[in-house]
């Protein structure tokens, strides 16, 4: 499973959907705090991959995705940079701590060797928070 997770890095990295194209389940579930629906279906899900890589690409917001270990769980990180450093509702990326940053974590589930289920969560700056 680290190889397809590697190869969904690598389609945002080059921001390139054909990248996953064959490694994404028919069947697959794409959860989102960014998209209020749950997509299901391939056709859904490499749509909006495809439309949110081209939106990318056209903009000057980079991405870079990682892949990350967590609680002995491989998942995967995103980091956007934004253009408006005066807002800055998300963390800040690695390796740059004064540009503003989106950042994300990214579950995976398998079956039959692709990828069935992701979902992404939106990490909030520690500064951003308020700790009751």
């Amino acid at each position: 499973m680290e190889a397809l997770i590697r190869k969904y890095c690598k389609a945002w990295n080059t921001l390139d959907v054909n990248e996953i194209t064959d490694d994404i389940h028919d069947d697959i579930e794409h959860h989102s705090q960014v998209i209020l629906d749950v997509l299901i279906g391939k056709a859904k899900v490499i749509d909006y991959l495809n439309k949110k890589l081209t939106a990318i690409k056209e903009g000057n917001e980079p991405v870079k995705m990682y892949m990350i270990k967590f609680q002995k769980t491989l998942g995967a990180a995103l980091f956007q940079l934004m253009n408006e450093p005066e807002v800055n509702p998300f963390a800040i990326g690695p390796g740059n701590k004064k540009k503003p940053y989106r950042s994300g974590i990214i579950t995976f589930n398998f079956q039959d060797n692709k990828i069935i289920k992701t979902c992404f969560c939106i990490i909030p700056a520690v500064e951003e928070v308020d700790f009751l």
